[in-house]
């Protein structure tokens, strides 16, 4: 390396040797082994959502007709927000209305159908008594031996035969009674069917609480299924956020949660894991889970964002260093000490600082999060660790300390 220098006005080339300059102190940044409370977290990102909150959707494809509210505005419970026009179910409405009216008509007792058949049946009632009388006389005179017995058995025979067509004129009159009374049931099934469907063209609000969102205009065309509407209640919010498959198993509900939220970059709220969603994202591979807040900020709203530290596990009495502070984190040895209570533990390395010379030192890994680590052994507590210009640095390396 070439350093010019102006001496007495002449200029002189002065070359300082990589070499030198490579054994000159490197300056790092180091924090002392401390103790303190040691915390296991799940870090996660979310935001605020109004709890309940519905989307509502299309029921049936149609025209945006009577649009009655924008974003923001506050709805009752079955307050209407628009109607999903369609000419052909209104239609189709009206058609089977009317003929559920037809059928109720032909139904009664006083229309032509069931009245013919009345008629019919009072002719045949009339016209049997008759035939019993002439019965009764005919039997009178043959006992008197008056007329033969072939006009008593002629009498008697047509007494039977008008007794039968009075039998099935019942029959029929009580079948044509009953298929009308069908018929009325029927299409009266199919006019509350229409209705159904006619009602579904309304689009109501399902709980009490504020427009969303709002994702359609007056006149626009919609298909069935389409999104019209997001509606909450904005007076309970809550955070939903989004847990890695590789962090859900250590979360569970009631678990305590320091929330940061965009918007008050200067504070940490409290909450607690309210709800785990027992299914997968597919594109994501995220759990969804929902985080109660203990005291929600005047002016929180949906649609806020948020960072979660999940707090999973926590010792009061812990060997502390700055996360930083730990490189080449790695799954630990079977003989490290964190392996006796079983499961996975890690292991990584530490530059410890001693009479301005840097160490390598092999240390154990118990609880961390992504501000602090704890260390289960390696280091002591007040010894000094790099966490920044430590890059590189070999057991024995001279280095300037910047405190941190």
């Amino acid at each position: 390396m070439k350093r010019v220098l102006i001496v007495g006005g002449v200029v002189a080339v002065v070359v300082i040797p990589i070499a030198v300059l490579a054994s000159l102190p490197r300056a790092v940044t180091v924090a002392a082994v401390s103790r303190g409370r040691a915390l296991q977290a799940v870090y996660a990102t979310g935001m605020v959502e109004a709890d309940p909150r519905v989307e509502l959707k299309a029921r049936l494809a149609g025209t945006i007709r009577d649009l009655a509210v924008r974003e923001g505005a506050h709805v009752t419970k079955g307050q209407l927000l628009a109607r999903v026009e369609n000419r052909s179910l209104s239609f189709d409405l009206k058609r089977g209305e009317a003929d559920l009216r037809a059928a109720s008509a032909r139904a009664r007792a006083e229309s032509p159908q069931i009245a013919e058949l009345l008629a019919r049946r009072d002719a045949l009632a009339a016209e049997l008594g008759q035939a019993e009388d002439e019965l009764r006389r005919d039997e009178q005179l043959r006992a008197s031996q008056a007329i033969p017995e072939e006009t008593v058995a002629r009498s008697r025979r047509k007494v039977t035969r008008l007794k039968a067509e009075l039998g099935a004129q019942d029959a029929k009159l009580r079948a044509t009674r009953a298929d009308l009374a069908a018929e009325r049931v029927r299409l009266g099934a199919v006019a509350g069917s229409l209705a159904s469907v006619v009602e579904d063209s309304y689009v109501r609000s399902p709980l009490d609480g504020i427009v969303l969102r709002r994702r359609v205009e007056e006149g626009e065309a919609v298909s069935q299924g389409q999104a019209l509407f997001t509606v909450g209640d904005t007076a309970h919010l809550l955070l939903e956020v989004k847990i890695d498959e590789a962090d859900v198993g250590q979360v569970r509900v009631g678990q305590a949660v320091a929330i940061n939220l965009y918007a008050w970059p200067a504070r940490v709220f409290q909450g607690t894991v309210a709800e785990i969603y027992p299914d997968a994202e597919r594109e994501t591979k995220t759990f969804l889970a929902r985080v109660r807040m203990a005291e929600p900020p005047p002016g929180l709203r949906s649609g806020m964002s948020a960072e979660v530290n999940i707090v999973t596990a926590e010792k009061p009495d812990a060997l502390l260093v700055p996360a930083a502070a730990v490189l080449g984190m790695r799954e630990a040895a079977p003989d490290r000490p964190c392996r006796a209570g079983g499961g996975t533990c890690f292991e990584g390395t530490a530059l410890v600082v001693t009479d301005g010379r840097a160490a390598q030192r092999l240390v154990t890994l118990g609880l961390r999060d992504v501000r602090q680590v704890e260390i289960l052994a390696g280091l002591q507590a007040g010894e000094r660790v790099v966490v920044l210009g430590g890059k590189g640095l070999k057991t024995g390396a001279r280095v300037r300390v910047r405190e941190r």
